[in-house]
């Protein structure tokens, strides 16, 4: 071998052991295991849902497999991790990596999941799987922060597809010579997507990291059967950043910077509201201002947000367009529309964004006509927010913020992401499930084979 980095990824996935990974990143990661598990449960039933299971049910199904959230059959770990992936991205409630913004989470867990039933592994084993994806899959996004989106296109299947490789591959038991050539593989399966979805409001971005996490099982498994890729897929002169992006545009030291010593799993953001995460800290100074100011939406006379050059593609154009989306999904990832909401005390509830309340809110919409999106240099910090509120008599408020909450420097309690836990599952489970499911996943490094975990999570 010469030191290649998918070498080094390699090393760092195989190597890295419970005992090697520091408590405080163990425990987060089991909250973020719970987070995750909860959105997908208030997930199901949604189209991209439904449609995915309804396909890969009637092309194959098996009595042995992995699990898929509220299910009531198996498949094979891929397949079971599409469909799971789906689930947890289904609603864009799920966690992020700001930095690189890529989602973790939806990749990292439907993969460990999966291929870990199959193989039943112990809870130690799937806390360790899913740290290695969100370290990998972090610094694949930090390797070129915003350049996918800059170029209009979806940075976590492209990061996911690698991170779910490494964790299959782990939970395999593969050699590292196959785990290396499963990167390998993955550089001719990868794609970043393109995000047309943003402007017309689709909601096939959900289905991105099902296809990652599913992609990177099959290079792990495709390896360990002697199909062979490149190990120089991340520094040849043919290598995936320079091919997607071009010359200087990415930092490929990235990629190894400080494994196994600066562990990033502890800058993971969770999400407050079900919406894209740059619309958070708008719609967090919004609720602010109403808390300080007694206003109402007849009371406004503009809104001006001010937000950072690459996010403003995502969540400001085309303008008119976001501010009166079409369908539910348009409408998470539109600021106008989101601080419209919070202006109308709506926003945290996921049935805010669904089609026909999206459809239906007039008032919501001439709000949302109001808000100008502006771009300045100025504005700093981690997905910020920079809000002006003018009022028809003249008056001027103003709020800013630089870290959405849940972001570590502006952190949400383990104590509400347990309730987050509890209104996403509700509906679902009875208290006495939800309770069975928190205690396990809490405890899960005393769990001897995660099938005890996914069992719960099947139809009732």
């Amino acid at each position: 071998m010469m030191n290649y980095i998918s070498e080094k990824l390699t090393n760092f996935a195989k190597d890295t052991t419970f005992k090697d990974i520091p408590k405080e990143v163990r425990e987060k990661v089991k909250l973020h295991l719970l987070d995750s598990l909860g959105i997908g449960i208030r997930g199901h039933n949604s189209t991209p849902v439904n449609a995915v299971f309804s396909a890969f049910s009637k092309l194959n199904t098996t009595d042995e497999g992995a699990s898929v959230i509220l299910g009531d059959r198996k498949f094979r770990a891929p397949t079971a991790a599409m469909i799971n992936g789906t689930h947890i991205h289904s609603l864009d409630f799920d966690d992020t990596e700001l930095e690189g913004c890529v989602h973790l989470s939806t990749c990292a867990v439907p993969s460990a999941l999966s291929v870990g039933e199959e193989n039943k592994a112990s809870g130690k084993e799937i806390i360790s799987a899913i740290t290695v994806g969100y370290e990998t899959m972090i610094r694949l996004g930090m390797a070129a922060p915003w350049e996918f989106h800059d170029r209009g296109m979806h940075a976590t299947p492209f990061c996911g597809i690698f991170a779910s490789a490494l964790i299959a591959g782990k939970l395999m038991e593969l050699e590292k010579s196959e785990m290396v050539n499963a990167l390998g593989i993955c550089g001719s399966m990868v794609t970043p997507s393109a995000q047309q979805f943003l402007v017309s409001g689709e909601p096939i971005k959900c289905i991105h990291p099902g296809i990652a996490s599913k992609l990177g099982i099959l290079a792990a498994i495709f390896s360990r059967e002697g199909l062979e890729g490149p190990d120089e897929i991340f520094e040849g002169s043919l290598g995936i950043y320079k091919v997607f992006l071009g010359e200087n545009n990415y930092s490929l030291e990235k990629l190894t910077e400080g494994l196994n010593r600066k562990w990033k799993t502890l800058d993971i953001s969770v999400k407050t509201y079900p919406s894209c995460h740059i619309t958070h800290s708008y719609m967090d100074c919004t609720n602010r201002i109403l808390k300080r100011q007694d206003l109402s939406p007849k009371d406004i006379k503009e809104i001006v947000c001010v937000v950072e050059k690459t996010p403003s593609k995502v969540v400001c154009e085309p303008i008119e367009e976001k501010r009166k989306p079409k369908t539910g999904y348009g409408a998470k990832f539109s600021v106008p529309y989101c601080v419209s909401l919070v202006m109308h005390g709506k926003g945290k509830r996921v049935k805010d964004f669904e089609d026909r309340k999206v459809q239906a809110e007039k008032s919501v919409k001439d709000t949302a006509s109001k808000v100008r999106c502006d771009t300045r240099p100025e504005i700093e910090g981690g997905l910020p927010g920079w809000v002006i509120v003018e009022t028809i008599n003249g008056d001027k408020f103003e709020e800013k913020q630089k870290f959405p909450k849940g972001h570590p420097k502006n952190p949400i309690t383990e104590k509400e992401i347990l309730e987050k836990f509890e209104k996403n599952t509700e509906k679902r489970f009875d208290k006495k499930e939800r309770t069975n499911i928190v205690d396990k996943v809490k405890k899960l490094e005393k769990t001897e084979d995660i099938n005890s975990l996914t069992k719960l999570l099947e139809i009732r």
